[in-house]
């Protein structure tokens, strides 16, 4: 199966490349903001017949795609998997995907372009329109692991503005505060400085804790 990683020149990117390249052909797309990159990528697909849709901060497990290939159902536009979020600390609905070709020129239809969640609501625009998509339960990648300060500061952010209710209601900042790990110390900074609106320059985050970044992985 063809695998296109969407990526933003994450540590992890060299590395999951390598990995998804042991489980298929691996196709790269690096677009700004993320709702190109979708688009790009569904453009690259169409004469395909299906593809898996991962991220650079993503690892596959091993056998993930034949899994995938497994359980593939040609009825349905989109089938989503969970992975296990290494911020988080938790199993979520995340990555892979596997997109059949065949309802890409229906997809490429709907404009996303405004919404802070495009996949999201290209999948519910679809289901609007009569298509059907799964979620399964198994857990096929890690999300999030071995990334830079910068960008695991920049996560908590972004997390602090777009999934606060589900951080909340999962008592993620408990679980964050209770580890000594510094990816957790520096994430949770992140939500909190999103939260009070108090963003400041990563220099000044490694400094709080007496960090320098960390080298090429």
């Amino acid at each position: 199966m063809k695998i296109i990683i969407v990526h933003a020149n994450e540590r992890s990117l060299k590395k999951s490349i390598k990995i998804a390249e042991e489980q298929g052909e691996v196709h790269l797309v690096s677009e700004k903001p993320f709702h190109k990159s979708l688009r790009k990528a569904f453009e690259m697909a169409l004469d395909w017949d299906c593809f898996t849709l991962i991220g650079g901060d993503q690892y596959l497990y091993e056998g993930a795609i034949d899994r995938i290939d497994e359980l593939l159902d040609e009825s349905i536009f989109r089938m989503s998997f969970h992975g296990w979020d290494h911020l988080y600390q938790m199993k979520r609905l995340m990555a892979p995907c596997v997109y059949q070709s065949k309802f890409l020129k229906e997809i490429l239809s709907i404009d996303a372009s405004q919404e802070i969640r495009p996949e999201s609501y290209i999948r519910s625009e679809m289901r609007s329109r009569g298509y059907e998509d799964i979620i399964h339960p198994d857990t096929l990648a890690i999300h999030d692991k071995d990334q830079y300060y910068r960008d695991i500061y920049r996560k908590g952010v972004f997390s602090a503005a777009k999934s606060m209710p589900y951080i909340k209601n999962n008592g993620i900042i408990n679980i964050l505060k209770a580890s000594k790990n510094m990816d957790y110390k520096v994430f949770l900074a992140g939500i909190n400085d999103g939260i009070n609106n108090n963003i400041r320059p990563v220099d000044e985050i490694l400094k709080q804790f007496n960090l320098t970044e960390k080298c090429e992985l």
